[in-house]
Formats: structure tokens, sequence, C-alpha cells
């Protein structure tokens, strides 16, 4: 599968306006998802707990493209700079949990290559501060899924990182408040 969320207009093709987790109320179908969606801290640590003996991570691609003017804006660079997307896998137990795409301009971060990102950008010292984490249902070939992005200040740069919670995600035992 070569994008398993095509759109050429944001991040994710969305269904709704992306707004704030705690805004959402019963939308979202669970409790669960609605804890994992606005999980303040670091997915990557949550995930971590929720899965223990077998979290993983999965390169899917890593690629130029040109940003939307929306996106653009929130990274405060002209509407059509070249970004670094990273799409990776999120994994428990050797499944597919996650799928994450990350827009990375030049200068904000390096590219983390095998490593989470939320391991650099949320361990101790890192400069990072989250600036915004929304919500918003996406379309996908399973109908429609939930995902969040989150803006994220790192030093002079932001980034934007995208996290759409697949089916399996409802096995795992939600982060804690």
């Amino acid at each position: 599968m070569d994008d398993p969320f095509p759109t050429d207009t944001g991040l994710f093709p969305t269904q709704g306006p992306w707004r704030a987790p705690e805004t959402l109320g019963e939308e979202t179908p669970d409790r669960r998802l609605r804890a994992w969606l606005a999980c303040s801290g670091s997915l990557t640590r949550a995930l971590r707990a929720a899965c223990p003996e077998g979290f993983g991570l999965r390169i899917h691609r890593r690629f130029s493209i040109l940003l939307p003017r929306e996106e653009a804006d929130l990274l405060r660079v002209p509407a059509g700079s070249p970004v670094l997307q990273r799409e990776v896998w999120l994994l428990c137990r050797g499944q597919e949990v996650v799928f994450a795409r990350s827009w990375i301009p030049e200068g904000a971060l390096s590219d983390p290559g095998e490593y989470p990102l939320g391991d650099r950008l949320f361990e101790p010292g890192a400069g990072a501060e989250r600036l915004r984490l929304e919500a918003a249902p996406v379309s996908a070939a399973e109908g429609s899924l939930w995902a969040r992005r989150s803006l994220h200040q790192v030093g002079p740069g932001r980034l934007l990182v995208g996290e759409v919670f697949l089916p399996a995600m409802e096995a795992l035992c939600p982060p804690p408040d």
C-alpha cells in the first residue's frame, strides 16, 4: 500500500474540522479512543506502556513534499515550501496500531531515522514544546477513523505530527489521565 491516507490538501483526508480533543464529547466511538486522542504526553511513551512486550516502529516512507497553505501557515513558512514527509507505522506485538505522518521543515529537526519522533520531541532537554493538539475523523479504506495532529515548536522552527488511530488500538488500555 503506497499511501494509506491520500490527500493533496492537508495532512490527512479529514471529514470535519480539526478540534481540541476535549471538545469532541460523544462524537468518538468510545472513551478509550477519546483518552488516546487527548493524550497530552508522548504517544510513543504511552504506547510502550500499553504494549511493553512488543512496541515497534516500521518506516513506511520518507520524501519531500510542498506544503499546502493551511499547514504552511501553522508552520510559519511560505506555502509551497519543501518539507520532509516521514511516515511510520507504530506497532504493538507486530500489529499496526497507529499510522503517523510528520512534516518537518528544514532546520526544525533532523530526520530521526529509524527512531520514534516522540523520543526526540519529549526527551528531557529537547527544547520542544507542543503548541496545539487537535483531532478529527479521517477517511480510510476501513471507513472513518480518528486522527490527531500536534504542532510543535523546536528551537526556531515548527513541525507537524499527525497520527491515525487504527482499529487495533481498541484492544489497548488507554493511557493514564
